[in-house]
């Protein structure tokens, strides 16, 4: 702990971390403004708890997120994929395997590209999906505001599909009561990291050991057996797996 400490003095004077994301369960739960409980929420402020820090996170619309960093109004951006500029820790914290989903009684039951030529599918404007999805130019992509718009869209047959992450889609469908189905397979996945922007970078190193420690003495497993019944190492091994099928 001592270790952890005299890196995090050596790289950042400032105790404090401002970090902002969005409402995402089981992952982070929004309320009055800030991110309150959810898998990632607990492992960064454990985290943050070690290296001595307080740590503030605010609920922000993606875009809005993401220019705070680039001013930096905040130090970081919660559950973000590893894009240029993000500047993470050699650990994943959370996971997103994202599934085409439909209206329960739509017919459709399996996913492929082919398939999906010419359909209208909806997606968040401003997320940042995965290469694959982004760049796929068969369909007809319809933005929303959030993933509970997404629903209302499918609900009302705006759209054929939409793309939600497997995790968070039965919390969403429940909380909007929308019945839906997910296709099979998994359209994509990727791992998902605490984005810090450039200019709080040199706190990697006392991150990456704490959350290492966190690994080695089963924290990260202990917080998701009890949000999603599966340890981390787990759905690391199953991340990992998709990514060398593809």
């Amino acid at each position: 702990m001592n270790l952890l400490i005299a890196l995090l003095l050596a790289a950042q004077s400032s105790p404090h971390l401002k970090v902002c994301g969005v409402d995402w369960p089981p992952f982070s739960y929004a309320e009055q403004g800030n991110l309150k409980e959810g898998i990632s929420v607990e492992i960064h402020q454990e985290v943050a708890h070690r290296l001595g820090m307080s740590l503030t996170l605010l609920e922000l619309p993606w875009g809005r997120c993401e220019q705070y960093v680039n001013t930096e109004l905040a130090d970081g951006i919660l559950d973000n994929a590893p894009l240029p500029g993000c500047y993470h820790s050699d650990l994943a914290t959370a996971f997103y395997p994202l599934a085409a989903y439909v209206r329960s009684d739509s017919p459709l039951q399996t996913f492929s590209w082919e398939m999906a030529k010419g359909l209208k599918v909806g997606m968040v404007r401003g997320y940042d999906y995965t290469d694959r999805i982004k760049h796929f130019t068969g369909w007809v992509p319809i933005k929303a505001h959030s993933d509970k718009q997404l629903l209302l869209m499918l609900e009302k047959s705006r759209v054929d599909m939409i793309v939600l992450d497997y995790f968070s889609a039965p919390i969403l469908s429940k909380e909007q009561d929308v019945k839906i189905r997910a296709l099979t397979p998994f359209i994509d996945s990727t791992p998902l990291y605490l984005c810090f922007g450039k200019q709080r970078a040199e706190l990697l190193p006392a991150y990456n050991k704490a959350l290492q420690q966190m690994l080695d003495e089963g924290v990260l497993d202990r917080i998701y057996l009890r949000y999603l019944g599966e340890d981390y190492r787990t759905l690391k091994e199953k991340q990992e797996r998709m990514k060398a099928a593809q």
